[in-house]
């Protein structure tokens, strides 16, 4: 039935809608449209501000659409490859890899390729990279430890008064790292290592 009058822009309101929200979805964090200027309009009171203001100019990180950056969000594991390879340089490879969740034809499948390639991580025993799953703070940990080549330090772990927590294949990484000062705790003296790491702390990390 043809349609006709108020209810013809109805439609082409909410399919317009529609279109806004699926494209949201689909851009991922990292890789999302760069605001205008690249610069976000959420970071300007932002503790890593400065440094995220730094990251968006030289190209590393983008913003949303809608002109934010959302410092305070969680980062999927692609993303946080994704970061490293923009930073670090790491050679990229499309090609398919030996997990049952990363095919080639993921969008970070060159970056989480060059991160496996450079031995910064293996994935998970059930042989899953899970490249959209929010990565932890222990696990960046883990991968900057590896990137800066640091040795392992469980001494570093003295420092917070939740280290208890940390994952035993974690607790090295998680010393050598906080040790090196290139992750830091929270003023109640934790480190949160099985917190989600937020796009403002990634940044800073890098």
């Amino acid at each position: 039935m043809p349609i006709h009058g108020k209810n013809r822009y109805t439609v082409l309101l909410m399919l317009m809608l529609s279109l806004t929200m699926i494209c949201q979805g689909f851009f991922p964090a990292a890789f999302a449209l760069p605001s205008q200027g690249h610069s976000a309009g959420d970071t300007s009171h932002h503790w890593a501000g400065e440094a995220i203001e730094t990251a968006l100019a030289a190209g590393l990180v983008s913003g949303y659409p809608d002109g934010t950056f959302r410092p305070d969000a969680s980062i999927t594991r692609g993303e946080f490859f994704s970061m490293i390879h923009q930073a670090y340089g790491l050679p990229a490879d499309s090609e398919d890899m030996a997990f049952a969740d990363m095919p080639g034809s993921h969008w970070s499948a060159p970056a989480v390729s060059g991160a496996v390639n450079a031995r910064l991580v293996s994935g998970y025993p059930d042989g899953s990279m899970r490249p959209d799953q929010f990565i932890t703070r222990q696990e960046a940990a883990a991968v900057m430890a590896k990137v800066h080549q640091l040795q392992p330090d469980p001494a570093g772990l003295d420092r917070f008064a939740d280290a208890v927590d940390c994952a035993s294949w974690s607790r090295g990484y998680v010393g050598a790292v906080a040790q090196a000062g290139l992750m830091k705790g929270y003023p109640d003296k934790t480190f949160l290592p099985k917190g989600l790491i937020t796009r403002a702390e990634a940044v800073m990390v890098m």
